[in-house]
């Protein structure tokens, strides 16, 4: 996948908010952005995200660096002027457990292709940090803008012309998850159409197509939801990071998806990473605007 964009000799901990400004909109041009072997301490991460755009999850930010459960905060913890790192609040996507409680998110279990952006009032932008046991492990991006820029004219004109009907379903994409996690998050549940053919806030196009949400393409075309599968699946299409302890992966959950290439228990009981979830183009009802069928 050429649309992966690395950026080189950058420091969160030393940098301006311009330089903050123009990763921000690297990431709106190039969709998945990759920042190597970062400073791991979560107050320089929370600064990075929040600059780029507000964020979404803090009342999920129930842990700090060490699993330990933290008063999950109202507003925006401070990390201008909290002292401790070690106790800064995060969310954290693992299966480690302290004492029989799990200390993260997707502690188990599946995390096949699927979005932050679960409707059109959601969050499109989506932060990982690998703090620790990611060494070797891989997450997979999709880019559908490559696709959509290499797709036939004719495909691309049904495309425009059709939508999808969607079912929120983390019991399909994160199959075999904790079940209190399942739970909660069933808590969510909703239906909801999406165009095919979407656009970000600086005029890039793909598709939202979340295949794994219980999806169904209306269509003229009654073979069209399987003749996309087909195209924009393509390996081609796909980035596969292999994590180092503090790489940071920044994606427009707009136009790409993602999906954890492990379910080994034993990898997961080790493997941490920071989640930040943030908002890039969807302020204002952006996506909904689009997306009025």
């Amino acid at each position: 996948m050429d649309n992966i964009y690395n950026i080189e000799n950058f420091d969160i901990t030393n940098c301006s908010i311009d330089d903050i400004k123009e990763i921000k909109y690297l990431l709106e041009k190039n969709l998945v952005i990759v920042i190597k072997r970062q400073c791991t301490d979560p107050r320089s991460y929370a600064r990075l995200i929040s600059n780029i755009g507000s964020i979404a999850n803090i009342n999920q930010w129930m842990w700090d660096q060490h699993g330990n459960r933290v008063d999950t905060p109202k507003t925006m913890p401070n990390y201008d002027t909290w002292e401790d790192p070690n106790t800064y609040p995060i969310q954290r996507v693992t299966g480690m457990k302290k004492d029989g409680e799990w200390t993260g998110i997707f502690g188990s279990g599946k995390l096949d292709w699927h979005c932050n952006l679960n409707g059109p009032d959601r969050a499109d932008g989506v932060a990982l940090q690998a703090l620790e046991g990611c060494e070797g492990t891989v997450t997979s991006w999709l880019n559908t803008a490559n696709a959509l820029a290499d797709m036939p004219k004719s495909f691309v004109e049904e495309l425009s012309e059709s939508y999808a009907e969607y079912e929120y379903a983390p019991d399909v994409w994160a199959k075999g998850l904790p079940e209190s996690q399942l739970k909660h998050m069933m808590k969510n549940s909703n239906r909801y159409k999406m165009r095919l053919i979407q656009e970000n806030c600086v005029g890039i196009k793909g598709i939202y197509f979340y295949t794994m949400n219980r999806c169904n393409v209306v269509s003229a075309n009654p073979n069209l939801q399987q003749q996309l599968h087909n195209f924009i699946f393509q390996e081609k299409y796909q980035y596969h990071h292999t994590w180092e302890t503090g790489d940071i992966v920044l994606s427009d959950q707009l136009l790409t998806l993602h999906k954890r290439q492990q379910d080994d228990p034993e990898i997961l009981a080790k493997r941490v990473l920071n989640r930040i979830t943030f908002r890039i183009s969807n302020y204002n009802g952006f996506v909904a605007k689009q997306n009025e069928i």
